[in-house]
């Protein structure tokens, strides 16, 4: 009886461990999350979460969504596309 008694008390500690470490990974991601801007020519700019891809109209200190907790801004080119494909239309 005492060796099952120490089995499960290991498997308990093995347990929290794991538990632990899954917490340890989900905090970490959540200090990683930013927001992307998605900058356009003739729209207001979108701001998306990286850990969750929404969108919102405005950076803000945690998504909405998911609830990240967000460490600044990264910007995207995007607008430059849109604009070739302006200038494509009126052949300049």
């Amino acid at each position: 009886m005492i060796r099952t008694t120490e089995h499960a008390i290991g498997r308990r500690k093995d347990f929290r461990k794991q538990v632990e470490r899954v917490f340890t990974e989900v905090g970490s991601m959540k200090n990683k999350a930013y927001w992307i801007r998605h900058s356009h020519v003739f729209r207001h700019d979108e701001y998306e979460c990286s850990e969750c891809g929404e969108t919102a109209d405005k950076p803000r200190k945690t998504c909405p969504h998911c609830g990240s907790a967000m460490k600044g801004v990264q910007g995207d080119t995007g607008w430059v596309d849109e604009m070739e494909a302006i200038d494509a239309w009126f052949d300049d």
